[in-house]
């Protein structure tokens, strides 16, 4: 299986504790607020490349991929504590396919963390738009 690895910058031990009792605070009342477009999605290595990640409000894992296009990997409770704080994320397609896709997994600090669930999501940046109520 192909890996495509994807390094984190290191958080300055300082602030770390500091910044975990934050992200524990708000995540407890944050809830996710991404629309899904595509649920079971399917991101093909061959014509897309992961330009970037970062973490979910909700410890999901969100993808970046060409085109503004975004998707989240859903993880495990203990690989989703572990992933805000990781210094090294790789991705491995499922099945010996080179696509990311439900059975696909994350090597986050070389824990191999399997995808609950694969799905391709508005992006995270965009505002939300008004409920009229």
């Amino acid at each position: 299986m192909k890996a495509i690895i994807l390094a984190a910058a290191a958080l300055a031990l300082s602030g770390a504790a500091h910044a975990q009792d934050q992200t524990q605070t708000h995540a407890a009342a944050a809830q996710p607020a991404y629309a899904i477009e595509q649920a079971d999605a399917r991101l093909p290595f061959s014509s897309t490349a992961v330009r970037g990640y970062r973490v979910g409000e909700d410890g999901s894992l969100l993808l970046e991929a060409n085109r503004n296009r975004w998707y989240r990997a859903e993880l495990n409770a203990g690989c989703r504590s572990d992933l805000r704080w990781a210094f090294h994320i790789g991705l491995r397609a499922g099945g010996g396919a080179d696509t990311l896709d439900k059975f696909s997994s994350a090597v986050i600090d070389g824990r191999r963390c399997q995808f609950q669930s694969f799905d391709r999501i508005a992006d995270p940046d965009a505002e939300a738009p008004a409920q009229e109520g």
